[in-house]
Parts: structure tokens; sequence; C-alpha cells
């Protein structure tokens, strides 16, 4: 059961890189990709080629919803270490689902003000991109390893960046405006995204903590590889006879 819901938990994440990736003007292989941020935000965005509410419905949802029921039905056999990792996954995929709302939330104004003449605020903008792009390329980094103590420095040193900036936003936006390089139509506006941006980068790494950075799953492959087979079963109960 642990098997198949993070296999389908990876899933959901895959087919959401790409939702994500367009919603924030770029195509999935950019974000994965290895190309500098700086160098791609100076190429011209991707013009929003997908509702996101129109993809959430038809490639997002059923998946989740699948994901949820299976779980539900799945936890009234099991407890313990098993049930708690399933409540994991769940926890996993709302943190998911919820970061994607948000990326739906930031995308109109990100889009516009990517686009603007005006530098401070396509910088500004470019700068949220950036952060999100950084952290979906430092999970599929840990896609990619197995240990579990290098995922968890990788993910902790990814959220201590993203806080670092979270607290640096207040002075950086005061001092666009000291001078005058925004209105403060633009300010209000670039406060309640980058908040949008911070609560997308924090749930994305929690989910990826879930499913690829506790790697629970090897645990329980252990104490699993510990049990006796059928067989072996077998073989001693015919002994005992």
């Amino acid at each position: 059961a642990l098997e198949v819901v993070r296999k389908e938990s990876e899933r959901l994440y895959r087919l959401a890189q790409g939702v994500i990736a367009h919603g924030i003007g770029w195509r999935k292989r950019d974000i994965i990709g290895t190309e500098d941020l700086d160098s791609l935000t100076r190429k011209p965005p991707l013009p929003p080629t997908e509702n996101i509410d129109e993809v959430y419905a038809t490639r997002i949802k059923s998946i989740h919803s699948a994901i949820l029921e299976f779980i539900i039905k799945a936890g009234t056999h099991v407890d313990g270490i098993y049930g708690e990792q399933l409540q994991l996954y769940s926890a996993a995929g709302r943190d998911l689902v919820n970061a994607i709302k948000g990326v739906k939330h930031l995308q109109k104004n990100l889009q516009q003000f990517i686009r603007s003449n005006n530098p401070s605020i396509r910088d500004a903008y470019n700068h949220q991109r950036k952060l999100i792009a950084m952290v979906m390329r430092k999970i599929h980094e840990v896609g990619e390893i197995d240990d579990p103590t290098e995922i968890a420095l990788i993910l902790d040193h990814t959220l201590l960046k993203i806080e670092e900036d979270s607290r640096d936003t207040a002075k950086r936006i005061e001092a666009l405006i000291r001078d005058r390089n925004i209105s403060a139509e633009m300010a209000t506006s670039l406060m309640t995204d980058t908040e949008y941006t911070n609560n997308i980068c924090l749930m994305l790494i929690s989910m990826a903590k879930v499913l690829f950075g506790k790697k629970e799953a090897s645990a329980l492959k252990f104490e699993h590889d510990l049990e006796l087979s059928d067989e072996e079963m077998g073989s001693i109960i015919q002994q005992e006879k």
C-alpha cells in the first residue's frame, strides 16, 4: 500500500512540475534543466498556454482524489508506522495541491510584471520565479539521491534560503518605494505575491521531505525483510509436527 501511494504521489508531482513551470512562464525542461536561472529570466517568458483551473480539474484532481481514496481505504487495515506514513503521504498531497493553487493566485500579476517596461518590478517578479525554480531544481536533485542524510541536508539548506529571502523581502520593497522605482500599487501587489511565493516554496519543500527525504520505505522494507516468508513459515510448522 505504501509503495503504491509513494509511486502515485511521485507521478502526481511530475505532472505538477509542468503546471507550475507553465504558471511562472517556463517549460518543465527549463525548471529541471541546468541552464543558469538568471540566463533563463533574460529570455522572453512563455505566454500562459494553460488555464491552471482547467489543468487541475482534468489532470491533477483525479489522481489526487484517487490517492486520497486509496489512503482512506488502506488506513482501515493498517496502523503504527505504516498508518503514520500513509497520513504523511496524504499531507504531502495536500501541500502539492496548495502549491499549485498558490501558483494560480500568483500567475496573473507575475505574467503581467515580468513583461513590464519597469525594470525594478520586472526584476522583483523574476526573483519570485527564480525562487520557485530553485526549489524545484533541488527537489529534482534529491529525487536522484538515495542517502537520506544528504537529502535532508539539501532540503534543510533550501528551506533556510527561502526563510532568509522572506526576511529580506520587506527591506527590498521599502527600498524600491523609497527610491521611487515602483509605485505604491505595485508594492502592494509585490508584497502579496511574495507571500504566495514563500508559501509555494515552503509547501513544495514540505512535500519533498515526505516523498524523498525520510526514506521510511527503506526502513519498512528492512522490517519486512526480517519477517519469515510463507515458505519459511511452512517449513518451521512441518518441523514442529
